[in-house]
């Protein structure tokens, strides 16, 4: 029987692998090639006994209601800008702008604050993709937030888990 099958990750010494206790044996400090960097930061709190099960991030469904919204002003904004009356005046046929004065001042500020919100909703929604995981272990999970500088803390103890 041939001993390198391909099915199974091939185990590679991690380099940069540091370890929180001394006491922990070298077999340990192996790790799968092609790991996530999620793994890589929850190493270091990881319990002898523990092992990294999986990590995820949000779903990109969160795009949809910003990207909806600054939709939403752009139309408004271009219907209002554009919308023209041709009404009949002294006999002439003139355009005009169907929303003068205060009227289309307020119309083309509500327009411009509906754009601003959905913009800083994106805003938002990009930060929250890029910056938030949730990471489980065979007995904890974590929430890793932040973009640069990563936060880590336990959402969950399952330590009274049997193995």
């Amino acid at each position: 029987m041939e001993a390198n099958d391909a099915s199974k990750p091939a185990l590679v010494p991690a380099t940069e692998y540091v370890s929180s206790s001394p006491a922990v044996p070298p077999r340990v400090a192996m790790r799968v090639s092609g790991t996530s960097s999620v793994e890589a930061r929850i190493s270091d709190v990881l319990l002898p006994t523990e092992h990294f099960m999986f990590a995820t991030r949000p779903h990109p469904v969160a795009f949809v209601g910003p990207i909806f919204t600054i939709l939403i002003g752009t139309i408004l904004f271009t219907a209002i800008a554009t919308a023209k009356s041709h009404p009949i005046i002294n006999g002439h046929h003139v355009t005009m702008d169907m929303f003068q004065g205060g009227l289309g001042a307020l119309a083309r500020l509500v327009a411009i604050v509906i754009f601003a919100r959905g913009v800083l909703n994106l805003k938002d929604a990009v930060w929250y993709f890029f910056g938030y995981r949730i990471a489980t272990t065979t007995r904890r999970a974590f929430v890793m937030s932040g973009l640069f500088g990563r936060r880590l803390r336990p959402l969950a103890n399952a330590s009274m888990a049997v193995d």
